[in-house]
């Protein structure tokens, strides 16, 4: 499979004008923005594409964003996820979920400037982490 000369960014959220608000906020950013409604297909982009960061709501209705996180992760570690959320308390566990899975939540409604701030910097420890070493 070929690398894509841009990263990826994947976002799920079960409201689409939510993915629409989103996919016009990173318009023009130096990324792909992949968007979806459905959990599996979010899990079929990651099985066949490279993702750098993962977008998610928290709570979806088929499959919640903490778990979706959690599958994503068994597929590739290395996904940066950041967790949407329009509940008081953003940092109340769905699941067991390490604390460290999640780089960031956000809280609804977003400012504009954190979630692109979030997305760069997530963006930058993917880089990082893909990056390869040299052992001399």
């Amino acid at each position: 499979m070929e690398q894509p000369s841009k990263p990826t960014v994947l976002i799920v959220d079960d409201e689409g004008n939510i993915l629409r608000s989103l996919r016009r906020l990173f318009r023009g950013e130096p990324f792909h923005v992949f968007a979806t409604t459905d959990p599996a297909e979010a899990l079929s982009i990651v099985e066949n594409t490279p993702v750098a960061v993962l977008v998610t709501d928290q709570r979806m209705p088929v499959l919640d964003g903490d778990h979706l996180v959690a599958r994503v992760k068994a597929l590739d570690p290395r996904v940066v996820c950041i967790r949407l959320t329009g509940y008081s308390d953003p940092e109340a566990p769905e699941t067991e979920l390490p604390r460290e899975a999640v780089f960031r939540t956000i809280t609804k409604p977003w400012s504009d400037e954190e979630i692109t701030e979030a997305v760069h910097e997530a963006l930058r420890l993917y880089a990082h982490a893909a990056a390869p070493t040299n052992l001399l």
